[in-house]
């Protein structure tokens, strides 16, 4: 039996232990943690342990045991902070620096994403008014619907008696119903000197930037000009 290909217990028997430097559990072999002394899962995590402690970096302030690494100025590692009283919470909403006033569109505000769930779910994430259902295997897109616009009365914007549950196809349809979003006819159902009169603007735009481009280039232009009138 070659080098190596040892199948006796002593030789495949792995133990579970936990890596000091990223904590996750490892099955490491017995042979190694007797005759090695491995305590680590992988060698990155050797390295960077062993980096840390040759550099001179102090262990981590919460107690964990685990040597920081340059970046850390505040002697702990990142996410072992939480619990110190030093470091400051992190700022949300008004008190952040980067507060910029909030949403700046009613739908995206968390006052309005709440009134839509309410809307959903009192009308039993059905549309009333084709009545399909959101359910598991039907994919069906809803949408929260005001009946008094924002716009008209905005102090109705998260008024439940103002909401309805409406698939996107009846939502749009209620909005051409009321005039808010009237469909904008397709080509072929306009008349035909709208049509006509969108292909003269279109050739009359073609040849104004024809004529643009010839006096921008001088004399070659004007010569080719000459040429192809010649022909």
């Amino acid at each position: 039996m070659g080098r190596g290909n040892c199948a006796c217990r002593y030789c495949t028997e792995r133990v579970e232990i936990v890596c000091p430097m990223c904590l996750n559990k490892a099955l490491v072999l017995r042979k190694k943690i007797e005759i090695r002394g491995q305590r680590f899962c992988s060698r990155k995590c050797a390295q960077t342990w062993s980096g840390r402690i040759k550099a001179g970096h102090p262990f981590c302030a919460c107690g964990c045991g685990r040597p920081v690494g340059s970046q850390s100025k505040l002697g702990f590692i990142r996410g072992h902070n939480s619990t110190s009283a030093n470091v400051p919470s992190p700022k949300f909403g008004p008190a952040n620096w980067r507060w910029s006033g909030g949403p700046k569109r009613p739908h995206l505000s968390k006052e309005h994403r709440a009134w839509r769930e309410l809307i959903f779910s009192r009308d039993d994430w059905r549309c009333r008014r084709c009545g399909q259902r959101s359910a598991a295997g039907t994919r069906l897109l809803l949408h929260a619907h005001h009946i008094v616009p924002i716009f008209v009365d905005p102090v109705r914007a998260t008024d439940l008696e103002n909401g309805v549950t409406l698939c996107v196809p009846c939502h749009r349809q209620t909005h051409r119903d009321l005039g808010l979003h009237p469909r904008k006819k397709r080509l072929s159902e306009r008349p035909v000197t709208y049509r006509v009169e969108r292909r003269s603007q279109r050739i009359m735009s073609t040849s104004r930037s024809f004529r643009t481009r010839a006096a921008a280039t001088g004399t070659a232009s004007e010569m080719q000009l000459r040429r192809n009138l010649e022909r």
